[in-house]
């Protein structure tokens, strides 16, 4: 797959259910799969959007944009190891990692954010679409 300007995507970072993660210059595109589409990808760069403002640790959104066929949202990319990697390679610092992944909980719950939708309206909502 290439970018709008016929440039290649770097080399995938992730696999997802709904998407792929790819270099993309300096940062980061998420592709998603047909079947989640536009919607998909501007619901995370609203959600993205809305943690960056409360000063959680995520990466910033830059665009979301169509890519061939499918639409992907265009991100920071952080450089280095995921945790997992981490862990496969140096098992030693897990109770580092997880000390590192209980402060970022605590930070995201500590938030009252506004703007983002409801977990359970939106499950309910779509249990209801699924029926028609």
């Amino acid at each position: 797959m290439t970018s709008e300007t016929g440039a290649p995507l770097g080399r995938s970072l992730a696999l997802g259910k709904e998407a792929e993660v790819f270099e993309f210059g300096a940062l980061a595109a998420k592709i998603y799969g047909p079947a989640a589409g536009k919607r998909r990808a501007f619901r995370e760069a609203m959600n993205l959007a809305v943690a960056e403002a409360l000063g959680l640790p995520v990466p910033a959104v830059w665009c979301v944009r169509q890519l061939g066929v499918r639409w992907a949202l265009v991100m920071d990319r952080v450089s280095g190891p995921s945790f997992a990697e981490l862990l496969q390679s140096h098992p030693e610092v897990m109770p580092e990692c997880i000390e590192q992944m209980a402060t970022l909980h605590l930070q995201v719950h500590a938030c009252r954010p506004v703007g983002l939708s409801n977990m359970r309206t939106r499950l309910i909502d779509n249990i209801r679409a699924a029926g028609r």
